[in-house]
């Protein structure tokens, strides 16, 4: 009942499932081993939204460890309480989920700018003793001070597209099985549907990406 096969569900040949249901039924026979260590590679990606919340619900009530690789945050960000990240062939540990990730690197970035900038405001004591003197031959400069709040606005708008267009991958993929399992190719109403449906993610898609760019370039 927990993965939706309710009534005379359960009496239904397998063959007869539509690929939702086989991935529900897929992913409850892999519950029902009991294993106490599961590795989990992109497990969303072909999965519709129900059967997502299933896996979800199934992972916060799974009593082992579980290791998942996977681009969607929202997932992410929901069944886990540590985060690896593999960088420049080392391994970080953040005892927190995606989001408390990105909040601990960018703490790391302000506080490097901060430092860098205090840095770079610091002059030697005969640099400050020669600063008058070039002041009476000719003017400094006005400088205005960089402003780092959008900066970080920016970086959130970045982080938010990326989450929208990471989700938006993963309903496309979705689709695309969909698309070509043989009883919806055989069904030309479901098949109008999912292309509708399909053609919206890929437009979205497609909207998301030329904001990422813009973003990304100013």
């Amino acid at each position: 009942g927990r993965f939706m096969f309710r009534g005379d569900d359960v009496f239904k040949v397998i063959d007869s499932l539509s690929g939702g249901e086989q991935a529900r039924l897929a992913l409850l026979k892999l519950f029902l081993q009991g294993p106490n260590f599961l590795i989990l590679d992109e497990p969303t990606n072909h999965l519709d939204i129900p059967t997502r919340e299933v896996l979800e619900q199934a992972l916060l009530e799974f009593g082992g460890t579980y290791l998942v690789v996977s681009h969607d945050r929202y997932f992410l960000d929901k069944i886990t309480q540590r985060t690896l990240v593999l960088e420049n062939k080392q391994l970080t540990e953040y005892v927190g989920n995606y989001s408390y990730y990105r909040e601990k690197v960018r703490e790391a970035q302000e506080a490097a700018e901060k430092e860098a900038a205090e840095a770079q405001g610091s002059s030697p004591a005969h640099e400050k003793e020669a600063a008058p003197a070039a002041k009476e031959t000719e003017p400094a400069p006005a400088v205005k001070a960089p402003s780092k709040a959008p900066v970080y606005g920016q970086a959130a708008k970045l982080e938010k597209i990326e989450m929208k267009i990471a989700e938006l991958e993963a309903t496309i993929k979705m689709y695309e099985v969909q698309m070509n399992m043989p009883q919806n190719q055989t069904d030309a109403d479901a098949m109008m549907e999912l292309t509708k449906e399909y053609e919206t993610a890929q437009a979205q898609l497609d909207e998301a990406y030329e904001k990422w760019e813009a973003l990304s370039e100013s």
